[in-house]
This record gives structure tokens, C-alpha cells and sequence, in this order.
């Protein structure tokens, strides 16, 4: 014998409401993309006249306001190279170790946590943090 969870006519009004939210959701998610493109779009339809192959390939020059970005964009691959380089085979070996020889205890478990937690916060906002903590601490020793 079946019984019901929700009394009559609940069930109805719950998914009523459910695809009500559902679509406002999917409306402001589409909304949201779409502004991104436009704002994507302007930059490009600006931009795009700017952008050539001296551009790309010269270093800046009359006081960084002329000439290219090559220095940026070797830079930039540098520092990626080196973090990687770096951080990949520290965490392949911390992970190995943490998983395989640690011994299980407060140490391990908060580890594990903190990594966790690590893992659901962007980049960006970690050094962020970190560049204000660090501005506020040079701010009050040079005053």
C-alpha cells in the first residue's frame, strides 16, 4: 500500500514552484552570459584594430606607453613554467606520501582539511587576502 508524503495537492505546488525557480535561475544564468559576451564583444570590436604581429613580438617602448608586450608574454610563461615545475612534483610526492606512509592522526587529518578547503577557494582570492594582510603590515610599520 503507497502512501502519500505530501498531502493532496502539495506535491503539484512544490513542483509548480520548483520549475518556477528553475527558470528564473536559468533566465538570470542566461542573462549573465549574454552580458559577458556583449562585454567580451566590445573589447574585442575595440581592440582588435590594435593588435598585430609588431605588437606581439616588440618590447614596449617611450616610457611603456608604445611599442609591444613581448616581455609580458615571455613573463608570463616563465612564471608558469616555474610554478609548475615546482609544484608539480611537491604535490605528486606530498599527495604519494599523505596517502601511502603518514601515519594517521591530528596532523594528517588537518592537512587533509585545510587542503580541502584550499580547493574550493579561487587563487585570485587567496592572494588577494594575502597582498592586503601584507600592504596592512609594511602600512603600519612605515608610519
Amino acid at each position: 500500500m503507497k502512501q502519500d508524503v505530501f498531502p493532496v495537492g502539495q506535491g503539484v505546488r512544490k513542483r509548480r514552484s520548483q520549475w518556477l525557480a528553475f527558470g528564473i535561475f536559468k533566465l538570470l544564468s542566461y542573462s549573465i552570459v549574454l552580458i559577458l559576451f556583449a562585454i567580451l564583444g566590445f573589447i574585442i570590436y575595440k581592440g582588435i584594430g590594435v593588435i598585430s604581429w609588431e605588437f606581439l613580438t616588440t618590447a614596449p617602448s617611450d616610457g611603456m606607453t608604445g611599442g609591444g608586450i613581448w616581455p609580458a608574454i615571455v613573463g608570463t610563461f616563465y612564471l608558469m613554467a616555474g610554478s609548475a615545475l615546482f609544484a608539480f612534483p611537491v604535490g605528486v610526492m606530498s599527495g604519494i606520501y599523505m596517502n601511502e606512509y603518514a601515519p594517521k592522526g591530528k596532523l594528517v587529518r588537518f592537512i587533509r582539511m585545510m587542503t580541502n578547503n584550499l580547493s574550493g577557494i579561487p587563487s585570485i582570492d587567496i592572494r588577494q587576502f594575502l597582498h592586503s594582510s601584507q600592504n596592512r603590515d609594511l602600512n603600519q610599520k612605515f608610519q
